[in-house]
C-alpha cells in the first residue's frame, strides 16, 4: 500500500502523460493509475485532469465574472487579536475551574 506522499509523487509524474496523451493512450494510463494507487476510476481520472492554474469555473455574467483556478497557495489565517488580556484570562481560569468543580 502507498501512502500519500508516494502517491503524491505518482500523480504528479502520470499527470504530464496524461495530459498529452490521446483518448485512447488516456484510457491505458487510467487502468494503470487506478491499479497502482488504488483509487475508484472516477476519482482518478478527475485527479489526473486537475492541475495547478487549470481554470475549473466560474461565477456571474459579464464584467462581475469570478474565474475559479486551482492554486498552490494556501490561505494564511489571519491573527486574531487578543479579547483578553493575560491577567483576565489567568482570573478567568481561576473562575472555570471553581465552577466546573461544583458540578
Amino acid at each position: 500500500m502507498l501512502n500519500m506522499r508516494h502517491k503524491k509523487e505518482i500523480t504528479a509524474e502520470v499527470q504530464e502523460r496524461y495530459k498529452k496523451a490521446k483518448k485512447k493512450q488516456k484510457k491505458i494510463i487510467l487502468d494503470e493509475f487506478v491499479a497502482l494507487t488504488g483509487y475508484n476510476r472516477n476519482y482518478a481520472s478527475r485527479v489526473l485532469r486537475l492541475y495547478y492554474g487549470k481554470h475549473i469555473g466560474s461565477i456571474g455574467k459579464g464584467k462581475a465574472k469570478i474565474h475559479y483556478v486551482i492554486s498552490k497557495d494556501r490561505k494564511k489565517k489571519k491573527e486574531r487579536k487578543r479579547f483578553y488580556t493575560d491577567d483576565v484570562r489567568d482570573v478567568l481560569k481561576k473562575i472555570w475551574k471553581v465552577l466546573l468543580a461544583k458540578i
